[in-house]
């Protein structure tokens, strides 16, 4: 309700009729030191051209800021947050255009959906998401693709089997990353 009565008008632009497709993931394997959890994106034009592409990990106190290890997985919230952190960083490329979102995760689709989460930092991510998309103007549609299927599942494991661009540097994602995760300090 308070993205409705906040969010400006949006506009219709002449590359309305050119969605752009968007597949995030994320994978979380905490007995791996080096790759504990894994953000992968990879943004899309509407011919399936890929455009540009993420693969990070999160640190161990990245993954404090998720309640981990106090949860014994946080793979909803890296799907979300590697979710908000792609339109955040592709918000440039996304402003005025509908975009497809595919997502692995059931829960991190209906949280994008709904945009409420039951219980914190989903929901946090959840208002995350929604003001990237008010400030990108974004028409967003949220569906899920079998992990098998999604071409983001081999960067959130640090792999480019499939990727055919190359990786944004991580110097340039971190900082987008770290904003994110200090939010959620702040909102925790």
């Amino acid at each position: 309700m308070d993205s409705l009565v906040a969010a400006r008008p949006r506009e219709i632009t002449a590359s309305w009729d050119k969605p752009m497709l968007l597949f995030t993931d994320a994978s979380f394997n905490p007995e791996d030191s080096q790759w504990p959890c894994g953000l992968g994106g990879v943004l899309c034009d509407e011919t399936g051209k890929q455009l540009a592409a993420i693969s990070i990990s999160l640190t161990e106190a990245d993954l404090n800021v998720l309640v981990y290890p106090e949860k014994s997985t946080v793979i909803f919230e890296a799907e979300l947050l590697a979710l908000v952190l792609c339109v955040k960083i592709w918000r440039k490329l996304l402003r005025n255009r509908p975009c497809v979102m595919y997502v692995d995760n059931n829960g991190t689709r209906d949280v994008a959906i709904s945009g409420s989460a039951r219980s914190w930092p989903g929901s946090a991510l959840a208002a995350a998401l929604l003001r990237q998309e008010d400030a990108a103007c974004l028409t967003a549609w949220y569906a899920r693709v079998p992990s098998s299927s999604n071409i983001a599942d081999a960067p959130s494991r640090n792999s480019s089997i499939g990727i055919r661009v190359k990786f944004l540097p991580a110097n340039l994602v971190r900082p987008h990353l770290e904003k994110l995760i200090g939010n959620l300090k702040l909102s925790g």
